[in-house]
């Protein structure tokens, strides 16, 4: 860690965990003290100032008093380069705004900053609003370090909103649970990442939030396809889309066409499932959404691969691999989904010099991965594997 927190941003994180849980100073050393590990008091209101920088090990005995990952203190540290683009306004609805267009240009960093001072504006206020208020922010931070990888301070900050649910509109709880159930799916917890798919759905209908009941399903239509109910998967997939169409939200609907495109090639409905595919490749191309025509061209090369097609699985990649690389940000998920595809392959027909160079490239993106997608699921198998059977030679 550094010598010196330029702008307490950690220091304000570790504040703003203690807030939320409703600890005083006091409480976060008897915390500690009876995990067995004490954090003096007067010690932490150092670090909260930025007077002083808490050691790794400190850091690690926050962590459990807070029940977060340490890689949220990391990850915290590495939005300092953001935060000249923090503003200094008092206006909430006009910074809402500011953040949501800054988003909808892909700037999630600066976003993220301006949601961030969102949150400050309401915490400073007053009146029954602000706890819908500090909700409102703190998922718009959360979708924004989602767009920026850092899913274990999105789940905090998710968590953290849910702790204060009896406050909370219907409609605040529906967007956070959604937001909820999709990490918990990215970190590979497909069973949770289902229940709270389903809440979301029951309370969705219940406010009729039908952009809400849409994307639960596909939540779920995804699960299923990951455990292998493409049957199931297509259900959940028309029934979304149709809700995704009737509301006009074209944007939403290109990664449910992939997959959707995917489950229908699965079910052995080649035609229908390379138009689907075809269909959601020329609304993101429409819409110039880089990650959709990305993440469609993966779908492509999965089919592909299904179909033995391996010259046309490469050609996919290779165009899915230019649209996660050509802007400032990659998209780490799917080269690594993409690397895997070739890995596979290459360990299937033999060719051993391509899947080592697979192999090494994937050690790579897996060490920039919280996401826990099967292809990840499956590389870390593989790696445990065989290091137990190298550790028993």
């Amino acid at each position: 860690m550094p010598e010196h927190l330029e702008g307490s941003r950690l220091g304000n994180y570790l504040r703003r965990l203690r807030q939320n849980y409703g600890y005083t100073l006091r409480r976060v050393e008897e915390r500690s003290q009876a995990i067995g590990e004490c954090i003096d008091n007067s010690q932490l209101s150092r670090f909260e100032k930025g007077k002083s920088s808490p050691s790794f090990e400190k850091l690690r005995i926050l962590a459990k008093v807070f029940n977060v990952s340490v890689q949220n203190f990391s990850d915290m540290l590495d939005l300092e380069v953001y935060d000249s683009h923090k503003p200094t306004g008092t206006n909430y609805q006009e910074l809402m705004e500011q953040g949501a267009a800054e988003f909808e240009s892909g700037n999630f960093g600066k976003a993220y900053m301006i949601f961030e001072r969102c949150l400050e504006v309401s915490e400073n206020g007053s009146g029954t609003e602000n706890p819908e208020r500090q909700a409102r922010a703190r998922t718009r931070m959360a979708i924004a370090l989602k767009k920026l990888g850092k899913l274990s301070m999105m789940e905090s900050e998710l968590r953290s909103i849910l702790r204060h649910r009896a406050a909370l509109s219907p409609q605040t709880q529906v967007r956070t649970l959604l937001q909820l159930s999709s990490v918990h799916r990215e970190f590979g917890d497909r069973y949770l990442a289902s229940i709270l798919a389903h809440e979301c759905h029951r309370l969705a209908g219940s406010v009729q939030d039908s952009l809400s009941e849409a994307a639960s399903r596909q939540i779920i239509g995804n699960v299923c396809l990951e455990d292998g109910d493409p049957d199931g998967a297509v259900t959940h997939f028309e029934t979304a889309l149709r809700q995704f169409e009737g509301l006009g939200e074209e944007q939403k609907q290109i990664s449910l066409l992939a997959t959707l495109g995917e489950a229908y090639c699965q079910q052995n409905k080649r035609e229908r499932g390379w138009r689907t595919l075809n269909r959601g490749l020329a609304v993101a191309r429409r819409v110039s959404d880089r990650r959709g025509t990305a993440y469609v061209l993966h779908k492509m090369a999965s089919v592909s691969i299904l179909e033995g097609k391996v010259e046309d699985a490469r050609t996919y990649v290779a165009r899915s691999n230019l649209a996660s690389e050509q802007g400032e940000e990659r998209y780490i998920d799917i080269l690594f989904a993409n690397t895997f595809l070739i890995w596979k392959q290459a360990c299937s027909t033999e060719h051993g010099t391509e899947a080592k160079i697979a192999f090494g490239r994937l050690k790579h993106l897996r060490s920039l991965l919280e996401r826990r997608l099967p292809e990840v699921e499956q590389f870390d198998e593989f790696v445990r594997r065989t290091r137990e059977e190298e550790d028993e030679e």
